[in-house]
């Protein structure tokens, strides 16, 4: 499935750890919408001047989109590809998807803004979950496993710890008022995640279809100290 807006927190990771924004970082997002090509992308209300924390609390198409065109595509097509996306996590189970990761010797600009805010490509429940493990694990991309493993598992480093920390607080915003998860609250725990809402494929033709989605939620607790 295309992830949507679970993405997103990628994004703002790369924007930060190229030393191009600052994590306290303004957008303007006004006037609500933003032309990219022939395609308008909208968010539900004018927005106006945004944070990155703000942009992943309020999910802004515009937000996440400007970031997008100001930075070379290939800062953010890397972070995906080094979180695991399009690559499988070789788990050993059989028949598991590489999910899909296109590679382009072009990118157009509305493609590059799609790319950013998570459709264009595909991934699995899994990729999904593994990519959200790097957040948690503080940077640190760790191999999968069926079975439980009680030796310390070896990982790999693909984000500086540092913003892999700022971006996961970020992501507390998200369940918290005025965020579009509220309804991911548990009482008693800091709960750090983010929504997607991605539009299924028209059937018997090009395009997306206007009234079918997959709602997605990708989720760590606690915040501060993830276990699950």
């Amino acid at each position: 499935f295309e992830p949507g807006s679970t993405v997103k927190p990628f994004t703002i990771a790369a924007a930060i750890q190229s030393g191009e924004y600052e994590p306290d970082a303004v957008l303007d997002t006004h006037p609500g919408h933003i032309t990219i090509g022939r395609k308008v992308l909208v968010d539900p209300v004018n927005y106006r001047d945004l944070d990155l924390r703000g942009i992943l609390r309020k999910s802004s198409q515009v937000g996440i989109s400007k970031i997008a065109m100001s930075m070379d595509h290939s800062i953010i097509q890397t972070m995906f590809q080094e979180v695991g996306f399009g690559e499988s996590t070789n788990i050993g189970f059989p028949g598991e998807s590489s999910g899909l990761m296109p590679k382009r010797s072009r990118w157009r600009d509305i493609e590059r803004a799609n790319f950013a805010f998570g459709y264009g490509f595909n991934v699995t429940n899994l990729q999904l979950a593994q990519a959200y493990l790097v957040l948690a694990n503080n940077g640190v991309l760790k191999p999968l496993s069926l079975l439980r493993t009680d030796e310390p598992v070896q990982g790999r480093r693909v984000m500086d710890a540092d913003v892999a920390r700022v971006v996961s607080d970020m992501l507390r915003s998200v369940t918290e008022k005025g965020g579009t998860g509220t309804k991911a609250r548990i009482e008693g725990y800091n709960v750090a995640g983010k929504t997607g809402t991605v539009h299924k494929q028209a059937k018997g033709k090009r395009g997306y279809a206007e009234d079918r989605y997959f709602a997605l939620f990708a989720v760590m607790v606690p915040a501060e100290n993830p276990r699950v």
